[in-house]
């Protein structure tokens, strides 16, 4: 039986990144505490197969690899910058090719990274939508308040509290 496993997901296109930072983070956290391995990806560690695949079938073999690894995953923490108000689209095109039932049972953890304020509801708005996760906790605004922590460590156990309205 292999080590469980948490995988990092960022929509970020641009090397370095705060969101890419920010997702490595949490999943080195939360790998730490429970003793899992953990690996933490981004758009560019696709590849250009992503732009042009139509089905998880025509992706090159790093992408698919890529694709199979987040599939199997323990734990997710996904997460985009914004742009214009949104995740990036090339993130939303990944997600797309996961058959939405691959996920069904798996703790998702949404993040995303903004300008400021005016962003605050991606993750409500525009990340949620995406049926990732049947659950959302929302951090605050501060990465190591708390709150969010025990939040994030809760949705790991799979507590039934961590998720839904009663997070906010």
């Amino acid at each position: 039986m292999s080590n469980p496993a948490i995988v990092g997901f960022s929509g970020n296109i641009t090397r370095p990144s705060k969101t890419h930072a920010f997702i490595a983070l949490i999943v080195q956290d939360i790998a730490t505490r429970h003793g899992l391995s953990s690996r933490t990806y981004d758009i560019d560690d696709v590849g250009p197969s992503l732009g042009t695949a139509r089905w998880a079938r025509d992706l090159d073999a790093k992408a698919q690899a890529i694709l199979a690894e987040v599939i199997a995953a323990d734990v997710l923490v996904v997460g985009s910058p914004t742009y214009k108000g949104s995740y990036t689209g090339l993130f939303k095109h990944f997600f797309d090719l996961i058959d939405p039932t691959a996920l069904k049972g798996k703790p998702v953890l949404l993040t995303a990274t903004g300008g400021g304020e005016r962003h605050a509801l991606i993750v409500e708005h525009q990340l949620r939508p995406l049926r990732l996760v049947r659950g959302l906790c929302a951090a605050d605004g501060r990465l190591r308040d708390r709150q969010g922590l025990h939040r994030r460590r809760a949705a790991v156990r799979g507590d039934p509290q961590a998720g839904g309205a009663g997070c906010w």
